[in-house]
């Protein structure tokens, strides 16, 4: 039923297979990824010379960690093993620098723009990220960002973006118009949690847990 979709959203792509999941995710008691978590794009630094704003050491309380897109994997940062541009100098010189509060969030979920499906990590040391990268803050305390996490990493939510959406990247308007299941008991809820910050931890130890992940997209899938 195309009503049960956002009103911008005309999703051609879907067979007659992935209805039943197609549906069952439109029914949840549920509302849109945009009411739960303001999304921003990085910043943009063109017009200014690359070794003028990017270095390897931080040279001044202005030069800051900064991110792009290929440094995100699912449930993992990769700034540590980045062999340039691993500071920015971050003044309103640059082209669009963004507002410094989206960066500085205690927490805030990271992911990249240039992507079939969603790759999802949690920043918790106040990264920087260029425009190849998207940034989400959640708008209310009322919701786990861990919880959001795991569905922006699920095979459930990937599964309805690639059947809907089509392109090479990911746009604003189309996370805004994910559904997001709001209604969970509360035992799940701290199930969900606690194996997303153990994968994200063993994620961070390079350690193979394909199991716990298994384990989460199931869960996820039964919401």
């Amino acid at each position: 039923d195309l009503k049960k979709f956002p009103d911008h959203v005309f999703p051609f792509k879907v067979i007659e297979e992935h209805k039943y999941l197609i549906e069952k995710l439109l029914n949840f008691k549920k509302g849109s990824l945009s009411e739960i978590l303001e999304v921003q794009q990085g910043i943009i630094y063109s017009g200014q010379k690359k070794e003028d704003i990017f270095s390897n050491e931080r040279v001044s309380s202005n030069y800051k960690k900064i991110l792009d897109g290929r440094d995100i994997s699912r449930y993992k940062i990769n700034w540590d093993i980045k062999s340039e541009n691993k500071f920015l100098n971050y003044t309103n010189k640059l082209h669009r620098p963004r507002e410094e509060r989206i960066f500085t969030q205690s927490e805030k979920i990271i992911f990249p723009r240039k992507s079939k499906s969603f790759v999802c990590a949690i920043d918790t040391e106040q990264y920087y990220l260029l425009n190849t990268a998207y940034i989400g803050i959640l708008r209310s305390s009322q919701i786990n960002i861990y919880y959001i996490l795991a569905l922006l990493n699920s095979r459930v939510i990937n599964f309805y973006y690639q059947a809907v959406f089509f392109g090479w990247q990911i746009t604003i308007p189309a996370i805004n118009s994910l559904p997001i299941p709001l209604s969970i008991d509360k035992i799940l809820l701290n199930k969900i949690i606690s194996l997303v910050k153990n994968i994200s931890n063993n994620k961070a130890s390079n350690l193979d847990i394909k199991f716990l992940e298994d384990e989460l997209n199931s869960i996820i899938y039964e919401i």
